[in-house]
């Protein structure tokens, strides 16, 4: 039931490769070593993380795993045994999406692993079953290079695995990779040994590929800016291996077709210029060839949209805004279900407010502190939050946060009277700042002026699991507070309120949340 446990080698191969890094903590780092609180400990022996860079690293004497492209360079490349890695190095550049591999043998001579590639293709995070495919897998031949000053530019490349028929030319370190393991060498070994660690030295496995049909991973933002230009990106997978990808804009009485770039793996890139990014409603197809066909997405449907008998009315959709109109956050009737909670209630749902297309997320408590059976012994927090990740809603509009001065939360108690809420934008840094709003029982705007903002605990979410962990964070790090930079908002029942308040019943109920 768990859906974050989702991990394994094949389908998950970033996330393999951290657990390979966790493994090392374990072995390396002492019990009880201090490095500091977070920011500060993102370094730490001869480990580094980076959520920027969605990256997780050891670059030891004997060890270099990375888990995303990195411009890092080992710290002692001629001590180096074993190399684990997914994406570019300044050692091995790789254009697939699976794991790879390379082990010392011997002076010269090293064994190289690669894994098939892998694409997410659903929310493995969702609603899930043993009948639903959320990620799928391709074996494809792709371009490698290695550079290595034990091996040199003119290695030669031997495959050992069983039924591994590539032998691919090696030219300056680079040489294309299919998945299996091979036998990079300078020169031959006497001899080899029968295992590598754990591994017998021909061993693979890998599961057969998956690819069934075009599969498209993009997500159209919400909303953009007028007059700047966009980037938008994609992956593809399809069973014809390549593709040609291309935007389709249609506005305006007329169609613009754009060229989506190749980036690596399975994903693509385009950039909307400016001139077409006219105020109105933006819509767009994304186009596939491949293998002789041609499919339009979000369809699916064969053939494109120019075609006299292409049925679909289904696309892409987005609203373009001058710059200088309010930012919306958070709206109830679209966002309720993005919502994190502290914990699940039933008494969580949307209601009607006022015109047909206004709606009211109620949050309703029969008392805000309750004891965990599973601390008893822990200190029970005064607290209940709700967290909305921003990203994906206003990632493509942070230029237009620069002059906002106002963040305007519209709400009301569904007390018998009036409570405080508390209402925070959270940094990626994980720094809140927020300030405490006195909400009445009729829905009403409410405007806080973000200069008044202040550093208040952040509440982490979703909930730490064992509860013995810490509830909250509060970061020693002065960090000025810059809206945009901002990727969360949260609204917490607990702050401002009297100890006698705290057993009684309350609840708030949100309809929007701006800046302007």
């Amino acid at each position: 039931e768990y859906n974050t446990h989702y991990m394994n080698l094949a389908f998950t191969p970033a996330k393999a490769l951290s657990l390979m890094i966790s493994a090392e903590v374990f072995r390396r780092i002492p019990r009880h070593a201090e490095f500091g609180r977070y920011p500060q400990n993102i370094r730490f022996g001869d480990f580094s993380v980076s959520y920027a860079e969605d990256l997780a690293m050891l670059n030891a004497e004997d060890l270099y795993y990375h888990t995303n492209h990195t411009d890092i360079p080992p710290v002692s490349e001629k001590t180096l045994r074993r190399i684990a890695g997914y994406g570019h190095s300044p050692i091995i550049r790789y254009e697939g999406t699976g794991a790879y591999f390379l082990d010392k043998i011997s002076e010269g001579c090293w064994r190289l692993e690669v894994m098939p590639d892998a694409l997410i293709t659903g929310n493995p995070y969702g609603r899930n079953s043993l009948r639903k495919a959320v990620a799928h897998i391709q074996w494809n031949e792709r371009r490698m290079t290695v550079s290595l000053a034990d091996l040199g530019a003119d290695f030669s490349v031997e495959p050992l695995n069983e039924g591994n028929m590539a032998r691919p030319s090696v030219s300056g370190g680079t040489f294309l990779a299919s998945p299996g393991v091979y036998l990079l060498s300078r020169k031959q070994p006497a001899r080899l040994p029968d295992r590598i660690g754990a591994l017998r030295l021909r061993e693979f496995n890998a599961p057969p590929g998956t690819t069934d049909r075009i599969h498209l991973v993009h997500v159209s933002p919400e909303k953009a800016l007028a007059h700047v230009p966009l980037t938008l990106e994609a992956a593809v997978l399809s069973p014809a291996h390549e593709s040609r990808v291309r935007l389709l804009l249609n506005g305006a009485g007329k169609m613009e077709w754009i060229e989506m770039e190749y980036q690596h793996g399975f994903h693509y890139k385009c950039v909307i210029p400016a001139e077409l990014m006219n105020t109105g409603i933006l819509n767009y197809h994304i186009v596939v060839e491949s293998g002789g066909k041609v499919e339009t997405l979000p369809a699916g449907e064969p053939g494109s949209p120019q075609d006299w008998d292409f049925t679909s009315r289904q696309n892409y959709s987005m609203s373009v805004h001058e710059a200088d109109k309010p930012m919306l956050l958070f709206d109830a009737r679209s966002d309720w279900s993005r919502l994190s909670h502290t914990r699940w209630l039933s008494t969580l749902k949307l209601g009607p407010l006022g015109p047909p297309l206004d709606a009211e997320y109620q949050i309703a408590l029969e008392q805000l502190a309750m004891s965990d059976p599973e601390n008893l012994l822990g200190q029970v927090p005064s607290d209940f939050t709700i967290h909305h990740y921003l990203n994906p809603k206003i990632s493509h509009l942070r230029s237009s946060l620069s002059g906002k001065q106002v963040l305007v939360m519209q709400a009301r108690s569904l007390a018998e009277s009036a409570m405080p809420v508390q209402i925070s934008l959270v940094g990626p840094d994980g720094i809140a700042y927020g300030a405490v709003v006195e909400l009445g029982t009729d829905m009403k705007e409410h405007e806080i002026p973000l200069s008044s903002l202040r550093p208040v605990p952040l509440v982490l979410m979703p909930r730490p699991y064992p509860t013995f962990l810490p509830y909250y964070f509060e970061s020693r790090v002065e960090s000025p507070f810059d809206l945009q930079k901002v990727e969360g908002l949260q609204i917490s029942m607990g702050p401002g309120l009297g100890k006698a308040a705290l057993e009684q019943p309350m609840g708030i109920a949100v309809s929007r949340i701006w800046v302007r």
